[in-house]
């Protein structure tokens, strides 16, 4: 016989692979995805990266909720006719009364795009939003595991039911949130006619700029909240050669958001940020690459650096018993410029703008999540805050990562901070970028068939951002 197995956890962390270093070198591998790269029984906490001790970090972490890969077997295949054009789709499925839609991205043909405006559709922050089950057993990277430990993966190998349509606004949890607040920007878009390329983090990831450069527009989603190092990279070369993105969400490029070697799966390393959960100490380093994970803005990346702002606060509470509710814009002095008043073209010159209810929220284009300019956290000097939603009540608080001790000055009514920062700012080579600093925004373009300030703003922005030559007032 031979001898007893020694499998060595600490080694080949990036994978699903187990080594055996015994003498017969046997080879296994995990199937259920349990948590790599975390302290063993010997860890002397004197080392927070594994790599540098990895003798210290031989434990695997299985939960007896994880899952990888559902296995299911196939029951139907569907192949996209070649001349389908790029979009966002769904293949509507009905059994016993009851309809599911499976949603799936098509891209423009490689090296063909259709347009020189893309939707960059934030499939990073659905994995992380991810649902299999209902709100209790979601197993999304906001759930925990049934120890209480916090969901580290999120893989695209099971059902995500609330990747669809009907799932998440009044017929789910009470609010449209990532996929279905998206198409509140996906509709807005068809149905004013606009030709736009549908693009994926799933592909930004894995083909870096040159992705990028075939366009001169970049649209985001509602809440790009998760990133990767390559798909930051992708971006700020983008922008710092002239191209011009439109941040339509709020609390985006938040999450360092590594992707496995294969593709399947996301990984988060939470702490020091608003969050649902903690990592352990020693664990903030991720498995699949290496790297130190947290917010973007303690690796010396903040959002401010690449959009000209980044999170400050977030509310879902009600105000006076109205329901989930939001604040109209009010434009500032310097949105009369020239180089920022074509983007209020066709605006009423006064009073709050976007005070209306919107798809998503009650009051106006700013709520839910919120961003506001910070130059000390690196917005460029030459930004220019176009206006700001302010007046929130204590429902809406400063975000966490922010707020150094605990005190009375967290809540809208008391802190100036809590306010989000509609803003323009100028890259070189004729580069831009304009963001909503707010989920709720796009709930908004709707309002009126769209015909209403807030989509007019944003019209405005897409069509000079698309059209040759200097943005106005800066030639």
């Amino acid at each position: 016989g031979r001898a007893a197995l020694a499998l060595d956890f600490s080694q080949r962390m990036d994978t699903d692979q187990v080594e055996d270093v015994a003498a017969d070198l046997l080879r296994g591998r995990t199937v259920t995805l349990p948590v790599r790269a975390v302290t063993g029984h010997n860890w002397r906490a004197d080392e927070q990266d594994f790599r540098r001790a990895p003798g210290q970090y031989g434990a695997l972490y299985f939960h007896d909720d994880d899952l990888g890969d559902a296995a299911w077997e196939s029951a139907f295949t569907w192949r996209v006719p070649a001349d389908a054009r790029s979009g966002v789709y769904a293949a509507k499925l009905e059994a016993d009364g009851r309809v599911y839609h499976a949603t799936f991205v098509v891209r423009p043909k490689r090296d063909a795009p259709a347009s020189k405006v893309a939707l960059l559709v934030p499939t990073f922050s659905y994995l992380a939003y991810g649902m299999t089950g209902g709100l209790t057993s979601g197993m999304s990277q906001y759930s925990r595991h049934s120890d209480g430990s916090g969901v580290v993966y999120s893989s695209a190998l099971r059902p995500l039911t609330n990747l669809r349509p009907l799932s998440t606004g009044p017929r789910g949890e009470g609010r449209p949130w990532q996929f279905e607040a998206d198409t509140h920007i996906t509709d807005w878009l068809e149905s004013t006619g606009r030709t736009v390329d549908y693009i994926t983090d799933h592909d930004l990831h894995r083909e870096g700029r040159r992705l990028l450069d075939d366009y001169r527009v970049v649209i985001t989603g509602s809440h790009p909240e998760y990133t990767s190092e390559p798909m930051l990279d992708a971006l700020q070369g983008w922008l710092n050669d002239g191209g011009r993105l439109m941040y339509l969400g709020g609390n985006g490029f938040y999450w360092v958001t590594p992707l496995d070697r294969t593709g399947t799966y996301t990984e988060l390393r939470r702490h020091d940020g608003t969050e649902a959960w903690q990592s352990a100490p020693g664990e903030y380093y991720h498995n699949t690459t290496g790297e130190f994970g947290g917010l973007w803005r303690f690796r010396g990346r903040p959002p401010q650096q690449l959009v000209g702002v980044g999170f400050t606060a977030q509310g879902f509470g009600s105000r006076l018993g109205t329901g989930l509710y939001s604040r109209p814009l009010d434009r500032s002095p310097e949105s009369h410029g020239p180089r920022a008043a074509w983007v209020f073209d066709g605006v009423k010159a006064a009073g709050p703008i976007g005070d209306f209810d919107s798809l998503q929220s009650r009051g106006g284009p700013m709520g839910e999540e919120l961003d506001r300019a910070d130059y000390a956290l690196g917005t460029p000097d030459n930004t220019v805050v176009l206006g700001s939603g302010t007046g929130f009540g204590d429902e809406y608080m400063f975000v966490k990562e922010e707020n150094n001790t605990a005190n009375l000055m967290e809540g809208g009514t008391v802190n100036w901070l809590v306010r989000g920062d509609v803003a323009l700012t100028f890259y070189p080579k004729g580069g831009a970028v304009f963001s909503a600093s707010s989920i709720s925004w796009a709930g908004s373009l709707f309002y009126n068939h769209y015909d209403n300030d807030i989509a007019t703003i944003t019209g405005n922005v897409l069509n000079a951002f698309s059209a040759d030559g200097p943005l106005p007032g800066t030639g």
